[in-house]
């Protein structure tokens, strides 16, 4: 019987592990990401005709993120203020702020593109930098000479009467 349970064990024990990283593994992704201001600007066009409900939607979605708006989200939520003003004393279509709303959209996108390249430059130049250092301090083990192989020595010795005479020769 007891063979048993070591042939259930190792079984059960792999069973527990696979159980806990995949719940480890969907905690750790469980919170969904913020929609993006590009995503938001497409769901409240589509869900909302008319400019004034379609800019209430967007500026409530940034409001309610979560996420601190930053200077450029402050300037697009300050513009899309400005033309829902301008569509309701009727100095602007529809469709005009609509166009103005995604050229800045387009122009945000675009310096955002502009700051990630910079930024990915920066962090390039500092990985080469720190390979650099870390080459010239790279320890350098001294180079050991190999023993010379000393050929055979082969000696014969030869006695007469008292004295021994021996010649040693190399190979």
């Amino acid at each position: 019987m007891q063979w048993k349970f070591f042939a259930v064990a190792p079984m059960a024990a792999l069973l527990g592990l696979t159980a806990c990283a995949n719940s480890m593994y969907r905690q750790q992704y469980a919170a969904p990401q913020p929609p993006t201001l590009t995503q938001t600007q497409g769901q409240c066009f589509s869900k909302f005709e008319h400019f004034s409900a379609q800019s209430n939607c967007i500026n409530n979605a940034i409001m309610t993120s979560g996420i601190a708006p930053d200077a450029g989200i402050q300037e697009y939520l300050l513009l899309l203020k400005s033309l829902r003003e301008k569509v309701e004393r009727k100095a602007l279509s529809e469709n005009d702020a609509r166009l103005r709303v995604a050229s800045k959209l387009g122009e945000l996108r675009a310096l955002q593109q502009n700051e990630f390249a910079v930024q990915e430059q920066l962090a390039n130049q500092r990985a080469a930098q720190n390979a650099e250092i870390l080459r010239q301090f790279q320890y350098k083990a001294p180079l050991l000479e190999m023993p010379q192989r000393r050929s055979p020595v082969n000696t014969t010795c030869q006695t007469i009467g008292n004295q021994v005479n021996c010649t040693s020769r190399q190979w």
